[in-house]
């Protein structure tokens, strides 16, 4: 295992001394989850519209699902600023939350979402990114 990660390593910096793009995304790492199901956000613009998704799913027993998904905006300098957050909770073991907003064209966004799910006396926190997408 040992001799891996330094084989990917040294990958990484011949890549990156040779000019060649690193795709860090490339790598799925998923962190496991014990009060999970499902867990999905996704982001499309039509003209000025952005139209945020999110769907988060408990397993059986699930008592309470709560999300924050937020729409982000990248700046010039690289980073994401928030847009709008829009709160929700379901009793329930499935949050679904569909919204839009008016975006500015010449930047690109993403949404972010930050969610709880509660079985039994666990409650677990996650959160997952979009997909980015350009309003032109």
């Amino acid at each position: 295992m040992r001799v891996r990660k330094i084989g990917l390593a040294l990958l990484a910096v011949l890549m990156l001394a040779n000019g060649l793009p690193l795709d860090v995304h490339a790598i799925d790492i998923a962190p496991l989850y014990e009060e999970l199901l499902e867990a999905r956000s996704e982001l499309s613009i039509s003209g000025q519209t952005a139209s945020p998704y999110c769907r988060i799913k408990g397993k059986p027993g699930t008592t309470k699902v709560e999300a924050n998904m937020t729409l982000q905006r990248l700046e010039s300098n690289g980073q994401y600023t928030d847009v709008k957050t829009w709160p929700g909770s379901s009793d329930g073991t499935t949050l679904t939350m569909s919204k839009t907003w008016a975006v500015l064209p010449g930047y690109s966004y993403r949404v972010y979402v930050s969610a709880w799910v509660t079985r039994a006396s666990t409650t677990e926190w996650f959160s997952c990114y979009s997909n980015v997408e350009y309003c032109g």
